[in-house]
């Protein structure tokens, strides 16, 4: 794998052979352009999305940040064999690396944006030589979830079995699958709904 920032405008040409010189074989070749590579669309705040790397695959996604939004991307293995070790690498609006990291299983980015506009998440198995399925959480502080305005037990009032079932919900969807298998942690703002409204 490389990676390159282009100086000029023009035709490049990618020459591939052999690493000795001696063998023969079929290949695949990956390529992506940032900024603006969305091979598997844009995501939102708060998605859960499984998916998948093949051998020697990039996936890529945009996503839409402002100046000053905290966002969190964690994607884990979830394959039967559990030999995955994701990668990730956010690029910003310009095509500029803001963060990558990896991870054994998994792997965990929190970030503030430094510029508005859309970012580029590039995904890929860390040694190259793995392949298998993931799921990829992505949340961003400036669009939180709002229990004030959403009936989780379908009765007639927002109350406190509502909030039971948001939080339970919250955990396991979201914080457990951001922050990680063995250990999570959660906050929560004090707000009156009725005041909300």
């Amino acid at each position: 794998q490389m990676a390159l920032t282009i100086a000029e405008t023009g035709t490049y040409t990618l020459l591939v052979q052999d690493y000795r010189g001696d063998s023969t074989g079929e290949y695949d070749i990956y390529y992506v352009n940032i900024p603006g590579a969305n091979e598997h669309g844009k995501i939102g705040s708060s998605d859960l999305m499984p998916e998948a790397i093949d051998l020697g695959d990039i996936d890529t996604y945009t996503f839409s940040a402002a100046i000053g939004d905290t966002f969190e991307i964690q994607v884990s293995d979830s394959s039967t064999n559990g030999t995955l070790i994701p990668y990730i690498e956010v690029y910003g609006p310009q095509g500029d690396l803001v963060s990558s990291v990896y991870g054994h299983n998994t792997a965990y980015i929190e970030n503030t944006a430094s510029k508005d506009g859309i970012y580029t998440l590039v995904i890929t198995d860390y040694s190259g030589s793995e392949c298998g399925e993931y799921w990829l959480s992505y949340y961003n502080d400036a669009d939180p979830i709002d229990y004030c305005h959403n009936n989780f037990d379908d009765d007639r009032d927002i109350d406190g079995e509502d909030l039971l079932h948001f939080t339970l919900d919250y955990d396991t969807i979201h914080i457990y699958d951001i922050r990680g298998v063995d250990n999570f942690a959660a906050s929560f703002g004090k707000m009156d709904c009725e005041e909300s409204e």
